[in-house]
């Protein structure tokens, strides 16, 4: 019926950054480096992050700002808050909350999900949920339920062309394009034994995802989630695997039989095929763990294996009913050498690597963690500072890339190292864990119980430094902040189903005793 809005972004960055180069060659690197942010940003709510971008680039005229009610310095990429001719528009203290609350916006269309992280979409509660699933529907010309982003004539229509120009945009990144899924799903679970295969399969499908990514090569995750029956599961599993042209399908399984066989095995449709090298390598990279080496194996009669367009294999990492298999089982290494047997070389990147490693990932111990582990509690991440790269420390490794706007692998490699170290040699904004704001210059310090203009915007912090919202008072007086934390001035503010009206300067100004306008 039409182009989804919810889902996997299928451009990557550098087609992005390639696109916006040639429609605007004078384009501010700024604009370049904060690209990856809408793909993160959009992966957090599950909004496709190229489409996204694709809006921004017609809002904006190709991030020339030619004609548009924005500015850069707003950042405001989508015209967010112009809701009629003369308006200026929203303002967002960073390029990245000015993202986020695009692609929050973008999700208050397209679903009724609640958001997963807080909400800095100053208009996110105007929309009437789920009311424009598809692209073409953001036009209100060309929505059946007659709203949406935009009243322009042919408005989702004029996104959906930039993105395929974008699309044709020959990537100039080196590397693989590689679909990955875990076998069945919680509905219809897999094998059980010493531990179970359904957990585990989507571990270490998620670390080769990671660690694939993180060298340089594009992956698809196609894992099904919801179907209820093997048939439909396997279904879906093929239709995720069949939307993209990639150079390889990889299905992660665990066998099981009678608790006495053990080893590993990989599975393709015929000899000869072009799965069947990776098939190989693959074996032998688990076999380097002290695997029994059950080979590789040819079934036709597997479905992934029958219906997939492209070449495909079916990696059994060991037997999860078998105590021998699972002493020796972690999903990390298991992962490491699925990666190994792909690639056909050593991994590089922010991936760990054999003996030479300059990065740090789940399972490393030392003081190297140690001090990564303080470095993340400036952030807020409340890591236990003790040496050990765990789960906690993975998770806030994610969450601390995609704030300094990095790939969010979770291993702490150069590029996340270098750009956590110039993110806090600049005053910045910095979320804490559990969502709250402050604002940390770049010599460490805050500003704690008073006001900070930041941006063009003027922002309250308590007395412990975190940004406030909603009112305040101040001196006797009162003041609106909205969700993202700026100040409301000359507008009229909607709370508790009164009106109020603020001046120039943020002050409320009384109208009857409560303050309400009469």
């Amino acid at each position: 019926m039409g182009v989804l809005i919810m889902g996997r972004a299928s451009a990557s960055v550098k087609q992005m950054q390639k696109y916006i180069k040639s429609k605007n060659p004078g384009v501010e690197q700024t604009v370049l480096d904060m690209i990856p942010l809408y793909l993160t940003e959009g992966e957090a709510e599950g909004v496709k992050g190229d489409i996204a971008f694709a809006q921004s680039c017609l809002e904006t005229g190709n991030f020339t700002f030619a004609g548009s009610a924005v500015s850069l310095r707003q950042n405001n990429f989508c015209g967010m808050g112009v809701t009629k001719n003369g308006e200026k528009g929203n303002n967002f203290p960073s390029p990245q909350l000015g993202i986020r609350a695009q692609v929050q916006h973008l999700k208050a269309y397209a679903c009724n999900q609640p958001l997963k992280q807080g909400c800095v979409d100053p208009r996110f509660h105007f929309v009437k949920r789920g009311m424009a699933e598809y692209v073409e529907w953001l036009g209100i010309q060309e929505n059946p339920n007659h709203t949406g982003w935009a009243a322009g004539k042919g408005y989702g229509e004029k996104i959906l062309k930039i993105h395929r120009d974008i699309l044709n945009v020959e990537s100039e990144e080196e590397g693989m394009r590689i679909n990955v899924h875990a076998g069945h799903n919680f509905k219809v679970p897999g094998a059980a034994g010493v531990f179970s295969e359904t957990t585990e399969d989507r571990k270490v499908k998620d670390l080769v995802i990671r660690k694939l990514q993180a060298a340089g090569h594009t992956v698809y995750d196609c894992t099904d989630e919801n179907s209820g029956s093997v048939s439909g599961n396997l279904a879906a599993i093929v239709a995720k695997c069949n939307a993209h042209a990639v150079d390889l399908d990889v299905s992660i399984h665990f066998n099981c039989y009678n608790g006495a066989a053990h080893g590993t095995e990989v599975f393709i449709y015929n000899w000869g095929t072009a799965a069947e090298p990776y098939a190989q390598r693959i074996v032998d990279k688990i076999g380097e763990l002290g695997y029994t080496k059950r080979g590789v194996k040819t079934n036709s009669s597997l479905y992934v294996l029958r219906h997939t367009a492209s070449p495909a294999l079916l990696v059994e990492c060991c037997f999860c009913d078998s105590a021998e298999d699972a002493g020796k089982y972690t999903a990390e290494k298991m992962a490491n050498a699925i990666v190994s047997g792909i690639t056909g070389s050593a991994m590089s990147g922010n991936t760990p690597s054999g003996d030479t490693k300059d990065w740090l990932s789940r399972g490393d111990t030392g003081a190297e963690v140690t001090e990564w582990q303080k470095k993340l509690n400036i952030f807020g991440s409340g890591v236990h500072v003790d040496g050990e790269f765990g789960p906690d420390t993975e998770t806030q490794t994610i969450r601390v890339q995609r704030l300094v706007g990095v790939n969010p692998d979770g291993c702490a490699g150069e590029k996340t190292r270098v750009a956590v170290d110039t993110y806090l040699k600049k005053n910045n904004w910095i979320q804490v864990r559990d969502g709250r704001w402050w604002y940390r210059h770049a010599d460490g310090g805050y500003v704690k119980n008073d006001w900070e203009k930041i941006g063009g915007v003027w922002f309250f912090f308590d007395g412990s430094g975190w940004m406030k919202t909603g009112w305040i008072e101040w001196k006797k007086n009162w003041y609106y902040l909205k969700a993202n934390g700026a100040m409301v001035s000359d507008n009229l503010v909607r709370t508790d189903g009164k009106v109020y009206y603020v001046d120039k300067s943020g002050k409320m100004c009384y109208t009857d005793s409560s303050g309400a306008l009469k």
